[in-house]
């Protein structure tokens, strides 16, 4: 498997997370209607957000940011052990851990549908890759800008999760159909044989095993194995014709003996 778009963007995820490490200074209030110095515990919610947001950082691989947030987290807590105060840079400290946490909501979304779409290609669900793609692209520009949307991330993940639970589903559905396929051959086969066409007969059991082996395949993806391409089901459906047809000639051969 190729993950070379996948490991681009983890790149580039890398290379953003590199630029968000610079501390820019409080310019506004935490909240209009919030006094942030009347906040006896705001040095306690700056530690446990700084040290949230570290944790986030360093889970997606954005170490260098996690370092930042893990700094503040000391300072606050030196706050907190001292009882000394800083309002305004712990209102600073959890404005930039929440952003922290909401950018890698998004660029694990990035990653999540980049995977969804390899996925969906894999199988020759081209319109679910492409989709895919297009999500984690517009997934790109929270990561990258100042504002983000948790309801898109959340959203597109759901998309990626619904991509692989169809694609499951789409596997298990191929199996079914190559294992239906199988037993015709196998019985068209038998009446081949009594019908003296040995060739017919080994033709069969040749698309006999080749309908178990892509059955395999396709269960092995239905249970989060590799995937594998919904486009065997043709190559099932043809012989399962043919099978079908030989079976019939021979009843009709035994109807009118």
């Amino acid at each position: 498997m190729k993950f070379s778009s996948i490991s681009l963007i983890a790149a580039v995820l890398a290379a953003i997370a590199g630029s968000a490490t610079a501390a820019p200074t409080p310019h506004r209030p935490f909240g209009r209607d919030v006094d942030i110095y009347s906040r006896a515990n705001i040095h306690q919610e700056a530690l446990d957000a700084s040290s949230s947001a570290a944790s986030c950082a360093r889970k997606i691989g954005w170490h260098e940011l996690a370092k930042v947030h893990d700094h503040d987290a000391g300072r606050h807590s030196e706050h907190v052990q001292n009882g000394t105060r800083d309002p305004k840079r712990a209102e600073w400290s959890i404005k930039k851990s929440d952003q922290t946490v909401r950018r890698v909501e998004h660029a694990e979304a990035v990653i999540l549908n980049l995977h969804a779409s390899h996925y969906a290609k894999e199988q020759g669900m081209h319109k679910s890759a492409e989709h895919n793609r297009k999500i984690a692209i517009g997934n790109l520009k929270y990561v990258y800008g100042d504002t983000q949307n948790p309801h898109v991330a959340e959203n597109s993940k759901t998309a990626a999760y619904e991509t692989f639970a169809n694609g499951r589903a789409a596997s298990a559905l191929a199996a079914g159909i190559h294992n239906d396929a199988a037993h015709d051959c196998v019985e068209a086969s038998n009446c081949a044989a009594m019908m003296k066409l040995p060739q017919l007969a080994q033709a069969l059991n040749g698309a006999t095993r080749m309908n178990n082996r892509e059955m395999q395949r396709h269960m092995y993806a239905m249970n989060g194995g590799r995937p594998h391409k919904l486009s065997t089901t043709h190559y099932a459906e043809a012989t399962q014709k043919v099978a079908k047809e030989v079976t019939a000639m021979f009843k009709n051969l035994k109807k009118n003996q």
